[in-house]
């Protein structure tokens, strides 16, 4: 909106095209994509598996002795 010697002067959105938008992230429409290779061939896949070895845990070795309390009789 903005003042102009004439008036206000408005500037409207396209209420037919909101409403598209709205219906397209509601899924109201499906959009058919089709994705082709190389001359409309298949597409190249290509499996990748990254393997990492994590190392054992090495126990620590931990003397414990029973706990001495000053009220045994």
């Amino acid at each position: 909106m903005a003042q102009t010697k004439e008036g206000l002067r408005v500037k409207f959105h396209d209420k037919r095209a909101a409403l598209v938008d709205v219906g397209r992230h509601l899924g109201m429409f499906k959009d058919k994509v089709e994705h082709t290779g190389k001359d409309g061939g298949p597409i190249q896949s290509e499996s990748v598996t990254k393997v990492v070895i994590v190392p054992a845990k090495i126990p620590a070795v931990v003397e414990t002795k029973p706990l001495q309390r000053d009220d045994q009789d």
